[in-house]
Formats: C-alpha cells, sequence, structure tokens
C-alpha cells in the first residue's frame, strides 16, 4: 500500500525475519524511503542493495527498538545532525548492523551511542575518513568493519576506548585498504590488549 508518499509493507506479527535483499524498492515510487510496519515480534531485517534512501528523518529504526539484525547495505543512507535527528533510540537491541557500500562520508558521534547490545558492526566501503562513532557503552561489541574507507589514523576516542579493554576482551577492527599515515598508535593499542586483532 502507498501512506504519504511511501510504500508501506504490512506484516504478520507472526514473522521474526524478512529479506528484501536486491530488490530494487527505491526504485519503485519516486520516494526518498521506503516505510516499513512491522510487529514487535520481528528480529531481523535484509534491505540491502535496494537504492532506498534513507537520511537522519528516518523512522524504521526508532518504531522498531526490538530489531537484532539490520543490513541496509548498498542503500543511499545519511546521518542528520542536530537533536531533531537520530535513528536509533537509546534502548535499541541491535546486535548486528550492516551499513557497508552505502557512500557515508561521516557518523555523528553520539548516533550509535545507544547500541549497548552491539556485537557487529560494519562500515566498510565507504567515504569515511574519520570513525568518531561512541563505542564505549558497546561492551560486547567484537568486531568493527572500517575497510576500504578514508581513513587516515585510529582516532583517540577509539585509542583511548581500547586502552581500557579488559584483557580478556576479544575484539577485532578491519582497516584493510585504509590510507593509513602512521601506524605507531595501531600497533601500541594491539599489543596492550591481549585479545585485540587489527586487520592492515
Amino acid at each position: 500500500m502507498i501512506e504519504n508518499g511511501s510504500i508501506c509493507l504490512l506484516l504478520s506479527n507472526k514473522i521474526r525475519e524478512v529479506d528484501f535483499s536486491f530488490n530494487e524498492l527505491g526504485h519503485f515510487y519516486p520516494i526518498s524511503e521506503v516505510a516499513f510496519k512491522f510487529e514487535k515480534s520481528l528480529r531481523r531485517i535484509n534491505l540491502e542493495g535496494n537504492d532506498i534512501g534513507f537520511d537522519g528523518h528516518s523512522t524504521l529504526l526508532r518504531k522498531h527498538p526490538s530489531l537484532t539484525a539490520l543490513r541496509v547495505s548498498g542503500n543511499r543512507f545519511s546521518f542528520g545532525m542536530g537533536e531533531n535527528y537520530g535513528m536509533f533510540e537509546n534502548d535499541h537491541e541491535l546486535e548486528l548492523l550492516y551499513l557497508n557500500g552505502c557512500k557515508l562520508k561521516t557518523i555523528p558521534r553520539q548516533e550509535l551511542a545507544g547500541l549497548v547490545n552491539m556485537k557487529y558492526m560494519d562500515f566498510s566501503l565507504n567515504q569515511l575518513s574519520d570513525f568518531d562513532v561512541n563505542v564505549t557503552t558497546m561492551d560486547q561489541l567484537s568486531f568493527i568493519n572500517l575497510s576500504y574507507n578514508r581513513s587516515e589514523i585510529l582516532p583517540e576516542h577509539v585509542a583511548s576506548y581500547l586502552d581500557h579493554l579488559p584483557a580478556v576482551t576479544n575484539i577485532t577492527v578491519d582497516l584493510t585498504s585504509n590510507p593509513l599515515l602512521c601506524q605507531c598508535n595501531i600497533s601500541h593499542h594491539s599489543s596492550s590488549c591481549a585479545g585485540f586483532d587489527i586487520r592492515l
């Protein structure tokens, strides 16, 4: 159905996972976003490769805090700035987030801070020159994929976070194919945490 200029997909309240990947949903109508109305039972959504335009006003994530896995790779994705923006609620249950290949240039530092259950984040194949994301609240985080971006250094706040990780923490940061100017601080933090692995 069409509602307020968007495609609305109404799903049964028994569905826990949906896969709409590579269906060109963003091409059906001259819209900036495909709207989805899901019941609270839904846990995993795959919207990869649809050329959907997501921006800071997107309500998909704010209305569905029960999601544990979200794949929006290969869409047009941008974060807004200011207090009236923000796609993620503080009590969001997301554990897996795929934003690879979304032409991202920046991510507001506090945008993802509420994702306290996050385990895996994929920001590869974007245009990020800085990863200024607050990850200090993500105690379960085990993998950050930043490969094929434009980062030149490991951000200080991320480096500081790594310094304070317990020795038993296992976390991997993939920085493959970034134009890193110096790997000195990366090597230091890698050696200071037994479970910390950096891929260059």
